[in-house]
């Protein structure tokens, strides 16, 4: 087995030739800041539920299942202090072109959605080539940490970004991208004009945004159901912009999410009932430099009853902005 190691963001940059020039690293806007300063603990309640999707291809065909959670939890800092967190985990198993794949991703978050700690990790077992990609994110002092581990057959390449912490406000991580749908599903509105942060998939630090398409009225659990439609787009500098169209009922619960340019559509399974209760999840894995593996373990701390919420009405949010932008998109 061959191994690469390489390094690029502030910790390369000791290593570039003379005359090779930095370029300023994008920023986040106002609206996009304030967006994110606007979530409160009442709003956040709401948005702790597990639910599962199915994968199917355009011809209706089914090729896998997606699940995503969202719990309170507790994150242990450093010399062992454990603060409240929120806790995402996501994962999906299926077949594209009779090959499997799949991924998996476990993020801690502060209550504004900041990044604590993130792991990704997805597969496509090719006939020849095998391919693995995992990606970690850690808070470390003043620094954002990206560690990137990419294994084509047996040939690793890994290498280690780091960006100034100051420099990532308004960055939206693929954990925090999850919690923040569910919002925007609540409030039904999606923040004019805002430029969040983003890493695209060679770990370069880019911008985030979400547009909104109106709403429609589609089939979910054999009854119909209205939407709001939210398209989230990287605009990766060096590639293509790759955007998703999240279809969101009025709790939070995605009903469909379609990758643009992919023949897969993913469509709500099923939709059962939450049991009154949160879990208070803590992680296992020692912080910083700990092996992670694709068999991601939490542990069940603590549990306790707590009221489950559910919209009276289709309205919830009451901030500025609310009924800005409504249009209805053409019927499916």
């Amino acid at each position: 087995m061959s191994s690469k190691v390489y390094s690029t963001g502030s910790r390369a940059k000791d290593h570039q030739p003379s005359g090779v020039e930095c370029l300023p690293l994008p920023e986040a806007n106002a609206e996009a800041i304030d967006f994110l300063s606007s979530l409160h603990e009442e709003e956040l309640q709401m948005l702790f539920f597990s639910e599962t999707l199915a994968m199917v291809s355009d011809t209706g065909e089914p090729q896998g299942e997606l699940t995503i959670e969202v719990q309170r939890g507790k994150y242990q800092e450093k010399l062992g202090v454990l603060t409240s967190c929120l806790f995402v985990h996501a994962f999906s198993r299926g077949f594209l072109d009779k090959m499997l794949c799949g991924n998996s991703l476990l993020g801690y978050l502060s209550e504004k959605l900041e990044l604590m700690e993130q792991h990704s990790q997805d597969f496509i077992k090719f006939l020849i080539l095998p391919m693995e990609r995992k990606t970690s994110l850690l808070k470390q002092d003043d620094q954002l940490a990206v560690t990137r581990s990419i294994k084509e057959g047996e040939e690793v390449k890994t290498g280690v970004t780091s960006f100034p912490w100051s420099s990532i406000k308004g960055f939206v991580s693929e954990a925090a991208n999850l919690v923040l749908l569910r919002v925007m599903a609540w409030r039904r509105m999606v923040p004019s004009n805002a430029r969040f942060l983003a890493l695209d998939t060679e770990g370069k630090l880019c911008y985030l945004t979400y547009q909104d398409l109106g709403f429609q009225t589609i089939q979910v659990d054999h009854q119909q159901a209205e939407v709001f439609i939210v398209e989230q787009t990287v605009h990766s500098e060096e590639g293509i912009p790759m955007s998703c169209q999240y279809y969101l009922l009025s709790d939070g619960h995605l009903a469909k999410r379609i990758q643009v340019g992919s023949p897969r559509i993913k469509k709500k399974k099923e939709r059962k009932k939450e049991k009154a209760k949160a879990h208070t999840l803590t992680r296992l894995a020692r912080r910083g430099g700990a092996p992670w593996h694709s068999d991601l373990t939490v542990a069940v701390a603590a549990e306790h009853n707590c009221p489950t919420h559910r919209p009276k009405k289709k309205n919830n949010w009451r901030g500025p902005g609310r009924e800005e932008g409504r249009r209805r998109a053409p019927m499916a």
